[in-house]
């Protein structure tokens, strides 16, 4: 066999054997979700995997917002942010007017939040 063909399959008995504690939660949910029973839970009683899957159990139950993403939407997730970034075609810094424009940016917002310092203290000192 070779490297290659070992990898997946060493993978996928590490998931087996030690899960991963995010997958477990949103396994739990998604089975509360498709009417699979609470008491369906694959997990040793008093184990941490157990207490996982059944807080996502009750989440999806309720109808809760997912707590974590699953590893194919974090996927999907950073390919269309890539995508994105590919798409603008605009550089971060054009040159120097980039590194001029910031510049100004920031002392504008600095400024502001300078002036609003003065006032609290000025109004601070009045009381």
């Amino acid at each position: 066999m070779k490297n290659e063909d070992i990898t997946p399959y060493i993978r996928f008995l590490k998931s087996i054997q030690k899960p991963d504690l995010e997958g477990v939660w949103l396994d739990g949910q998604d089975c509360a979700e498709n009417q699979l029973a609470l008491e369906e839970n694959p997990y040793p009683e008093n184990s941490t995997e157990y207490h996982y899957w059944s807080e996502g159990w009750w989440a999806g139950f309720y109808e809760e917002e997912k707590l974590f993403v699953s590893t194919e939407e974090k996927t999907v997730t950073s390919l269309n942010n890539v995508t994105e970034l590919k798409a603008s075609n605009e550089p971060f810094f054009d040159g120097k007017e980039g590194v001029m424009e910031w510049l100004e940016s920031f002392s504008v917002i600095l400024g502001t939040f300078m002036t609003g310092m003065v006032c609290y203290e000025l109004v601070d000192i009045a009381i």
